[in-house]
């Protein structure tokens, strides 16, 4: 009898830790969801869209609601120009994040994109990154701006390079800088490195096979 009054009695902090047990269950199994759903691959390109249509077309391709944290728009609704070929969402994501100044999180059944930005984590170059690091080609360029040197190089290979938009913001290189160089039988690793040098900038191999063309690297304390 006493059993069973137990069982039977109502118990509100008994039914509390009951229900958020059940809740934190239901947030396993979506997490679990959402993170498969974030494999799929996805081809696409924007140019000079807001953060905002960036976030719904996420939306639309991941089946998740992803939604924007105020203050991370206290910068303003900022331009994204991004081309990603076979990329994963996840992947996919993270570009759009860094583009956007912010950072995202799985939260409450949705994608949040909060302010801040994540840290710049060098990866391994994949067989298909080193594969188009080493391709030769010949090429010139006469005077031709640094941006659309960057735009011919993405037309010969199946590798996204993608550029810094704090390392052209004010202060920072002009991606309109003309170039002039000429170069036969070169890797494309060298002709990144010839095109990045004078603007006093860098390539680094990213998550996601992405070239990322950024700034110099910060010396500890700076």
């Amino acid at each position: 009898p006493v059993l069973r009054a137990a069982l039977t009695d109502k118990d509100p902090e008994r039914d509390q830790r009951i229900e958020a047990l059940l809740a934190e269950f239901e947030s396993l199994d979506w997490r679990k969801e959402a993170a498969r759903k974030l494999q799929k691959r996805v081809t696409f390109e924007f140019v000079q869209a807001p953060l905002t249509e960036a976030a719904n077309f996420m939306s639309q391709v991941s089946e998740i609601s992803v939604l924007i944290d105020p203050p991370g728009l206290a910068e303003g609704d900022k331009p994204i120009t991004l081309k990603m070929t076979q990329a994963n969402l996840e992947d996919a994501l993270d570009w759009i994040a860094r583009m956007g100044g912010c950072k995202w999180e799985l939260c409450d059944h949705a994608i949040l994109l909060t302010r801040g930005a994540a840290e710049l984590t060098p990866a391994k170059p994949s067989e298909r990154v080193r594969e188009a690091l080493g391709k030769k080609v010949n090429l010139e360029f006469k005077d031709s701006a640094f941006e659309e040197c960057l735009s011919y190089l993405r037309g010969l290979i199946n590798v996204n390079i993608l550029t810094d938009p704090q390392a052209f913001g004010k202060g920072g290189a002009d991606p309109r800088t003309p170039v002039t160089l000429k170069l036969e039988g070169a890797t494309l690793e060298e002709v990144l490195g010839k095109l990045v040098a004078p603007l006093k900038l860098r390539t680094v191999v990213c998550k996601g096979d992405v070239i990322f063309i950024t700034g110099p690297e910060k010396k500890p304390g700076s």
